[in-house]
């Protein structure tokens, strides 16, 4: 279990006023690194117990700041997600083989596409939530990434509608 907080004491200033929920259009965004935590994903079905990365993207868009999670899962059959991202970054090429050095991650740049996941909360509502569906390879934008995306399970639509892609849940249950 990640720790995000800490206890506030009697005796402590309090500063943080918090930021409201952007729910971001979905498209095409630009990213930066704000946090890399490292964590444990408990295991499902398809993907045993094994690390993972967890960071939080910094998205600035005409509808506010907003930040959005995504967790890496250091499993062989979603290495592909994390060299995704690491060409996002600028960290990698496509075909090379890297060492992550994961104490540099937060500051780096990267664009992404958003796309809604829809969920249910503790009071039974559903709701809709950020979610990212592909980070996109630093030197092309989401239009000029189709064709090289074409190879693998993604399939992309126009920049800024709905995408429609094989999930990462399903690797997931």
């Amino acid at each position: 279990m990640s720790n995000e907080g800490y206890e506030i004491g009697w005796d402590d200033e309090v500063e943080q006023d918090g930021g409201d929920f952007v729910l971001l259009d979905e498209g095409e965004y630009s990213f930066t690194v704000t946090k890399f935590e490292r964590g444990r994903f408990p295991g499902s079905t398809k993907i045993p117990p094994c690390n993972k990365a967890v960071l939080t993207l910094a998205i600035d868009s005409d509808q506010g700041r907003t930040s959005v999670n995504a967790d890496l899962i250091m499993y062989s059959s979603m290495e592909w997600k994390l060299s995704q991202f690491l060409r996002s970054v600028g960290l990698k090429k496509e075909g090379e083989k890297v060492r992550v050095k994961w104490d540099q991650l937060v500051g780096k740049k990267g664009r992404c596409m958003i796309k809604h996941r829809t969920y249910t909360n503790k009071n039974g509502e559903e709701k809709q939530t950020n979610d990212i569906d592909r980070f996109i390879d630093a030197n092309l934008s989401a239009e000029n990434s189709t064709a090289a995306l074409k190879s693998s399970t993604v399939r992309t639509s126009q920049v800024n509608k709905p995408t429609t892609n094989t999930s990462n849940d399903d690797l997931l249950d």
